[in-house]
């Protein structure tokens, strides 16, 4: 079992890694081809303690085929998800 270990400011901080049959980038069940879960607390933590900020969509279908982006990119945005702005959440619509 590899042990995630990063240090920020001073302070130790440890991440375990999940569980062996889930994606051990987000910690979630997906098709190899199919994005990361941008709304994983685990990817979110991982990605933070591996590139200093908080990951995008973007990020998150970086590795996907170009169908899967396009359809994942359209499907989010007819969510009202920002993608390009880096949000994960679609915006509050008044």
């Amino acid at each position: 079992m590899k042990v995630i270990n990063m240090t920020a400011k001073g302070e130790g901080m440890f991440l375990l890694p999940p569980a062996p049959h889930l994606c051990q980038t987000c910690a979630v069940a997906h098709e190899p081809d199919a994005p990361h879960n941008a709304q994983s607390l685990f990817y979110q933590t991982k990605f933070n303690m591996e590139n200093g900020r908080a990951p995008t969509w973007l990020d998150a279908l970086d590795h996907c085929p170009e169908p899967v982006k396009t359809a994942w990119r359209s499907t989010l945005i007819a969510m009202g998800v920002d993608v390009d702005g880096g949000k994960i959440t679609p915006e509050r619509r008044s």
